[in-house]
């Protein structure tokens, strides 16, 4: 007889996905998460074997090997030590795209009342720099977050001024889709060292289909070419 470590499972059309506490996954048949519950497992099968060598059952009800599984489960925890690092400032709803897989509920480029109060962004980023976290990443998203270039450089001068005081190691990353980011914004990005988040959903057809827009594609690449040109010049070619 088998004993069982901690795991979790899902079931997936006639497959099933077996995770450890450890991380290791298995794909297997369905029913098969009841079978190993039910110690229906013959362990001299290959699948027995999967299961101790990914931390699903033991042999014993101490596994011979549960201070490698200490140090892996720590590894794998050690982010909590450092609470959260990763913040992310949703700075307007408006974008000027019409993305069929859109999570932000965005709306026309031009709809009122829909950026963030300059108050809330500086309660926002108060909270954020009580995180005890010696290192974070302020995350700008949208909408299309450069259509509020004002509000960037804003954050970006208040975060810095607090963090006169913490002493943080900040990372700025400005998600975009790069169509209408303006050269005063980009000389901003490559003064304060911030980072550009954009991409490319595939081929035009594909790409411009996702986007709603028919001309997408070709915006979106000529942004990036124009990105590259200010921000990091020696490292553009237009070949």
């Amino acid at each position: 007889m088998y004993f069982l470590l901690p795991f979790r499972f899902r079931s997936i059309q006639d497959k099933e996905i077996l995770v450890s506490e450890l991380g290791n996954y298995l794909i297997v048949p369905r029913g098969t998460a009841a079978d190993i519950v039910n110690r229906k497992i013959d362990s001299q099968c290959d699948l027995y074997k999967d299961l101790e060598a990914g931390a699903f059952v033991s042999e014993k009800p101490i596994p011979d090997l549960i201070d490698n599984f200490a140090i892996r489960l720590r590894t794998k925890k050690s982010f909590l030590d450092e609470f959260t690092t990763l913040h992310i400032i949703v700075l307007t709803l408006r974008c000027n795209q019409n993305c069929t897989y859109c999570q932000a509920s965005s709306l026309p480029s031009d709809a009122k009342h829909c950026d963030m109060s300059v108050e809330d962004l500086e309660k926002s980023i108060d909270l954020i720099m009580r995180s005890p976290a010696t290192a974070i990443t302020i995350e700008f998203q949208g909408g299309e977050s450069s259509l509020v270039p004002d509000l960037i450089k804003h954050a970006i001068r208040y975060a810095n001024k607090l963090n006169e005081s913490v002493g943080k190691q900040i990372t700025y990353v400005l998600c975009s889709n790069c169509i209408d980011i303006s050269d005063d914004l980009l000389s901003f990005c490559k003064d304060s060292c911030i980072f550009i988040s954009t991409s490319l959903d595939g081929p035009e057809q594909l790409h411009n289909s996702n986007r709603g827009k028919k001309d997408s594609f070709q915006r979106v690449k000529d942004g990036i070419s124009r990105a590259r040109r200010k921000i990091a010049p020696r490292l553009h070619s237009e070949s």
